[in-house]
């Protein structure tokens, strides 16, 4: 079995190099800019799941026109066959960290006035 620290890396470079390739089939063929590269999603946070069969991960996504960023928090099956975004609101979802059960998620929000603790399940 491979350890969380290898895991944790080829998660990351499928993701990234997905990202990388989705940018380049998605536009028009140009030189590489500042733009392009301000541009694009980042991903972060990466959490292993307790039994090892999931990883959460922080996607943060820049908004140019607005000069902002939003984060959002996904997940991905260790084997690489589902990946999907578990929150979508439209503030700040970060610092994934998983319960015991392998199932629920706690996480850092600024959907209140203040950052907050929230839950989530996987499924």
């Amino acid at each position: 079995m491979f350890s969380k620290r290898w895991v944790r890396f080829g998660i990351l470079f499928i993701l990234c190099f997905s990202f990388f390739l989705s940018m380049s089939i998605a536009g028009e063929k140009h030189p590489f800019s500042p733009e392009d590269m301000l541009s694009l999603k980042r991903i972060g946070d990466i959490q292993v799941s307790p039994d090892g069969q999931w990883i959460a991960f922080v996607v943060r996504t820049p908004d140019l026109k607005k000069n902002s960023f939003s984060t959002d928090i996904w997940i991905v099956s260790s084997d690489g066959k589902e990946q999907r975004r578990l929150t979508t609101h439209e503030a700040s979802d970060f610092s994934p960290r998983w319960l015991p059960d392998n199932r629920t998620l706690l996480f850092l929000s600024t959907r209140t006035d203040s950052v907050q603790v929230w839950k989530i399940d996987r499924t």
